[in-house]
């Protein structure tokens, strides 16, 4: 009934399904360990506003993000196992030339960054870029973004805050958020580069800095 030394009191929990997932676990009339639905604060500012102050690089970058027709972020997931799926070189292979693909790194991944640029160095420049989408912070970053993408990042969270489509293109992203891409939250394309190019011209109609989403920051216990 005291719950446990090593164990926090209270969890602040981003999301109402990681609220649920621990109190699964809990024994009935558990006062302890309780999570609190609190939300991200930091994200929430940046939904509805200017989070933290960007460097003049960085801003500079975003600013620029507006010229083009679409802005997909894939956020790498899997440093070991095929960081770059095949399906997303196709298709970014046969995107149109106003798209733009920010290719986000794992923080693990920084001594394989040179051999994800010569993977992708044909279309580095102008149609992809590694740099500025593994540097910069997320939440800004996601702000000026038309789509996400990955195999099986939780970024995929993030992005449902504001408002922006996920589709998963690896077998384990489908095992572990099978229950979303059933109910249609998530889309799941393992192996179709049309079908991915496709997907996101319908679901994308207006460019980044069109987007208006109103979400207040609430804390709820």
């Amino acid at each position: 009934p005291t719950g446990y030394s090593v164990l926090p009191d209270f969890f602040w929990c981003w999301d109402e399904l990681t609220c649920q997932r621990i109190l699964k676990y809990q024994p009935s009339g558990n006062s302890c360990h309780r999570p609190i639905l609190g939300g991200n604060l930091w994200l929430a500012n940046w939904i509805i506003g200017e989070g933290y102050p960007l460097n003049k690089q960085h801003k500079t970058f975003l600013s620029r993000l507006s010229s083009f027709d679409r802005v997909i972020l894939f956020s790498v997931s899997d440093p070991e196992n095929e960081p770059l799926p095949r399906v997303l070189i196709d298709a970014i292979d046969k995107s149109p030339k106003r798209w733009l693909w920010l290719i986000r790194l794992h923080p693990q991944m920084k001594n394989q960054r040179r051999e994800i640029e010569l993977t992708l160095k044909k279309y580095v420049d102008h149609k992809v870029n590694i740099g500025e989408a593994t540097e910069i912070s997320l939440f800004p970053l996601l702000r000026y973004t038309n789509y996400h993408l990955t195999s099986s990042s939780s970024v995929g969270f993030e992005a449902l805050m504001f408002k922006i489509p996920t589709v998963i293109l690896h077998p384990l992203g489908k095992i572990m958020y099978e229950p979303l891409i059933n109910t249609g939250t998530f889309i799941y394309i393992p192996d179709d580069a049309n079908r991915l190019i496709k997907t996101i011209k319908e679901q994308t109609d207006m460019k980044p800095t069109d987007v208006t989403i109103e979400v207040e920051p609430t804390i709820a216990l």
